[in-house]
């Protein structure tokens, strides 16, 4: 009865220590890339490093990055800014510094990243980061201000 006792409990410590040595060796593996089941805009980035995954986002957004604003009135044109004018960018490089810092985020506790990177691994949860286009308002209001007073007229009195 010993003898079996003293086998289970060797057996579920070597199990332990197999464990945790495997556990060790994922976190080891990830330690300069994105953890798995990270998405960015619907674009699976886990597993690889840093600069390729910033490099499969530029190289995807860079044909998005030229978008031009074109301003109506009555069906037709009456002006229009490029991208440079209103200083568009999409923030890949931000996007996935956030997604690096997933699993290693310093204001949380070891054992909260720990949970984190482990279900990550595991395949239990998945991120979603999305890319939100930065662009200046304030260059958008003043040509708005500039073709409003280009089309403001005083009323005829009839």
């Amino acid at each position: 009865m010993r003898s079996i006792l003293w086998f289970t409990a060797c057996f579920l410590l070597g199990l332990t220590l197999v464990s945790i040595g495997r556990m060790g060796y994922e976190w080891y593996q990830y330690r300069n890339r994105l953890y798995p089941n990270i998405v960015i805009d619907n674009v699976s980035v886990g597993g690889l490093p840093f600069d390729a995954a910033r490099t499969v986002l530029k190289g995807i957004y860079e044909e998005k990055n030229r978008p031009e604003v074109v301003f109506s009135l009555d069906d037709e044109a009456v002006a229009s800014l490029s991208a440079q004018q209103i200083l568009y960018r999409i923030p890949v490089d931000d996007a996935v510094t956030e997604a690096m810092a997933i699993g290693r985020d310093p204001k949380k506790n070891m054992l909260q990243n720990a949970l984190i990177s482990l279900r990550l691994i595991l395949g239990m949860s998945e991120y979603h980061i999305a890319l939100i286009p930065h662009y200046s308002h304030t260059v958008i209001n003043e040509k708005l201000k500039d073709i409003n007073e280009g089309y403001r007229t005083e009323p005829i009195d009839a």
